[in-house]
């Protein structure tokens, strides 16, 4: 499955609004969210193009990993209601 470019940035962002918390308290913002960005070689092209492997994951458990041919998505694990992680990519 492609997904594009902006589809990937937006997962990035979907990861960060599921680990900030907010308060109403008027106190100090609390501290930054608990995400993790790891980058690992997923392989090469028949042209020598290097593709990486990007994993983007929070304190809640929601983990994206992306390559970067193409911006595909290949693995989406998030937790459903009884915390269990399940993979949705098709």
């Amino acid at each position: 499955m492609m997904v594009k470019l902006g589809v990937a940035a937006g997962l990035c962002a979907l990861l960060l609004a599921f680990s900030v918390t907010v308060s109403g308290t008027g106190q100090a913002p609390p501290a930054p969210p608990a995400v993790r960005v790891e980058k690992a070689r997923y392989g090469t092209t028949q042209e020598c193009t290097v593709i990486d492997l990007y994993t983007l994951s929070n304190k809640n458990g929601m983990v994206a990993k992306i390559i970067t041919y193409g911006a595909i998505l290949t693995d989406l694990r998030v937790p459903d209601r009884a915390g269990q992680l399940a993979d949705i990519v098709l």
